[in-house]
């Protein structure tokens, strides 16, 4: 299961040029700690309106 989760997002990394950029693991974390946050607010949000 680990590893089709892993193939899932490192596809979509490659589509979205994630591979392409110069960027430290560090800033690499950051950003997708913001994307998560952002989706899980959105997830949060419906729960709420759908209760």
């Amino acid at each position: 299961m680990v590893a089709k989760v892993n193939e899932r997002f490192a596809s979509a990394a490659r589509r979205a040029g994630l591979a392409e950029l110069d960027i430290s693991d560090a800033e690499l974390n950051e950003v997708l700690a913001e994307i998560t946050a952002r989706f899980r607010d959105r997830e949060k949000r419906t729960a709420g309106e759908s209760a």
